[in-house]
């Protein structure tokens, strides 16, 4: 397992074995394996997480969220959310990233209590959901209290470069027992200042959207334009990340 060697642990959300690889090639420190980034991600198929074990020697964190618009899960999405954690734990991964609400914004603590359970020893970080809390600082403390280890945060902005304050307040009242990890929009010029910050953990995919390979495509395409492109993550925007996040 690679250790940080800057002040900040470089996360990068990956849902290809490409992505993988290139954040691997530009140092990255962990990946969150998903897919259907375009939906904010989903859980990766069995395949894709075993083909990331075989590929990558970097710790995977693996995303579980069924493809849902929302956090707000019915019994049954419940079920099959506890047997996807149990899936990935029994089957190598290093780490669970799950999360849901209850209507009113607030976490769903009883259910979050199963997940945090149903992951064991793993370290069990709560998604963006968490951008969607109605009282965030009370949630964050409820979910470190349930032994949640990280909360990926954008601080309720749409980049989390313009939650800075926002984030390092939550990291104070947290202490050291929960991760603030900061994801949402990071680009590779924002290190700088995420590191002057004291943010200690960052998220990011760093991919570009290109076109796919299909040279015909069909006047009235059954998905859109956007079925047509693929997006993968730079190696160079990884790297430029972590040069630049070595600069106070």
């Amino acid at each position: 397992m690679r250790e940080s060697t800057n002040s900040i642990l470089l996360e990068v959300c990956a849902a290809t074995v490409h992505s993988l690889i290139a954040a691997e090639e530009g140092g990255a420190h962990r990946i969150e394996l998903c897919e259907a980034l375009e939906i904010g991600g989903t859980t990766p198929s069995p395949g894709l997480f075993l083909q990331a074990k075989r590929w990558s020697k970097l710790p995977i964190f693996v995303l579980i969220r069924p493809g849902t618009r929302d956090f707000c899960y019915t019994p049954i999405q419940k079920q099959q959310i506890l047997e996807d954690i149990r899936f990935f734990r029994d089957n190598g991964a290093d780490g669970i990233v799950s999360g849901a609400l209850v209507p009113d914004g607030s976490p769903d603590l009883p259910f979050l209590e199963q997940l945090v359970h149903a992951s064991g020893e793993l370290p069990f970080t709560f998604h963006r959901a968490a951008d969607h809390f109605s009282t965030p600082v009370q949630s964050l403390i409820q979910l470190r209290d349930l032994g949640v280890r990280r909360v990926l945060s954008s601080g309720g902005k749409a980049k989390a470069i313009d939650a800075l304050d926002t984030l390092v307040d939550w990291q104070s009242k947290l202490g050291s027992e929960m991760i603030v990890l900061a994801g949402g929009g990071v680009e590779p010029k924002d290190a700088p200042a995420f590191a002057k910050a004291g943010i200690r953990e960052v998220h990011g995919s760093f991919r570009k959207i290109e076109n796919g390979p299909m040279d015909f495509r069909p006047d009235i395409p059954r998905f859109g334009d956007d079925f047509f492109h693929r997006s993968e993550t730079l190696t160079d925007s990884v790297r430029e990340f972590i040069t630049l996040s070595k600069l106070k």
